[in-house]
């Protein structure tokens, strides 16, 4: 198995997914086919085998479809049987609702992983 990694573009964010169990997707989300986007990434983490992941998400914008897929993703995180521990860390701009409201959605719903809810104002979304 290979680290995988893509560039972000407009709609896309920068997907950094490490076989030592560091994942990172920071940017916007809402390509043109969510399903063609996201299998690849989800076939990824199916095959993964490590005791710990530790996942930091700073997602700009997400639409109904994504949202659905990167659900998807972190229920298949969740049902990796070589993975014991789950830490996402889901960062979000200060005074961005949605962004609030998904990572809370997902905190509330997948109860088996160790979500953190971090705020961040503009200086420090440069330095991510």
């Amino acid at each position: 198995m290979k680290d995988l990694s893509r560039k972000a573009t407009h709609c896309t964010p920068l997907i950094k997914f490490i076989t030592t169990g560091n994942l990172s997707m920071t940017g916007s989300l809402y390509p043109e086919n969510a399903k063609e986007f996201f299998d690849p990434l989800i076939e990824w983490v199916m095959a993964l085998q490590t005791k710990e992941v530790n996942f930091e998400m700073t997602i700009e914008y997400l639409n109904s479809a994504c949202s659905k897929k990167l659900f998807e993703l972190l229920q298949r995180l969740m049902n990796n049987k070589f993975i014991e521990t789950v830490h996402i860390k889901w960062y979000y701009q200060k005074g961005d609702e949605d962004a609030f409201e998904t990572g809370k959605l997902l905190l509330e719903t997948l109860h088996a992983i160790h979500f953190e809810l971090i705020e961040f104002n503009t200086f420090l979304r440069q330095r991510l």
